[in-house]
């Protein structure tokens, strides 16, 4: 993962090490409770916005994101 000027690119990065880093970046508490924490990523974001990258993320690995007082919560989608 590589920081630039309001730019986040993550290459082949674990999920585990994506959330980590977005919740650095963000200053915001980000906890990651799926099964799976070592799907990776690799995407470059411009001028990131946090919601956006929340939306791709709960696309792209089945994730529901909860938000408590404390923190944003990311789970496995299961179905019913």
């Amino acid at each position: 993962m590589a920081w630039k000027e309001h730019e986040l690119i993550f290459e082949a990065t674990a999920l585990k090490d994506v959330v980590k880093n977005l919740s650095h970046y963000f200053d915001t508490t980000i906890i990651l409770e799926t099964k799976d924490k070592e799907q990776q990523l690799s995407a470059t974001f411009k001028q990131p916005k946090l919601d956006s990258i929340i939306q791709l993320l709960q696309v792209m690995y089945n994730i529901k994101t909860t938000k408590t007082n404390r923190a944003l919560v990311f789970k496995d989608n299961e179905r019913d």
